[in-house]
């Protein structure tokens, strides 16, 4: 399955700092509502997470590129995928493109099944591995 596109937006002046260009702590809030976005497509709804199983992910090891500048006033579009399972965690990969189609920012992220009553990770659900492993993609974009 090919990546995802999981967020699509424009640099506002507020992304920016005061280098001019989009601020580190944006990044990071595009990764945080992709990881949403891929939590809906495996069957973890915001409706699951409150008040269903009461279980999401969170991240507990993120290494990033940050590969090029990106301004205000750009569009930005980001693409996921989901490269590794393992009984209690996933792997993310994204990558944030500048609209010439430059990877401006690179990003993997171990994220783990969290368990929010007990608040210790947690195994994968069956119905959760099957949705995973339809959309995994085996190669790094």
């Amino acid at each position: 399955m090919p990546y995802l596109e999981t967020y699509r937006g424009v640099v506002n002046q507020a992304d920016c700092d005061h280098l001019g260009h989009m601020n580190v702590a944006r990044y990071y809030g595009i990764c945080a509502d992709v990881g949403i976005v891929l939590q809906n497509e495996i069957g973890l709804t915001p409706e699951d997470i409150r008040h269903g199983r009461r279980i999401g992910m969170v991240v507990v090891r993120n290494e990033s590129d940050f590969k090029a500048e990106i301004l205000v006033a750009e569009p930005i579009i980001m693409r996921s995928a989901i490269l590794e399972i393992g009984s209690k965690s996933l792997l993310f990969h994204h990558q944030l493109f500048r609209a010439d189609g430059v990877i401006a920012f690179d990003t993997t992220q171990r994220v783990v099944l969290f368990d929010l009553v007990k608040r210790t990770a947690a195994e994968i659900p069956p119905d959760v591995r099957e949705k995973v492993e339809a959309i995994m993609v085996t190669e790094r974009a």
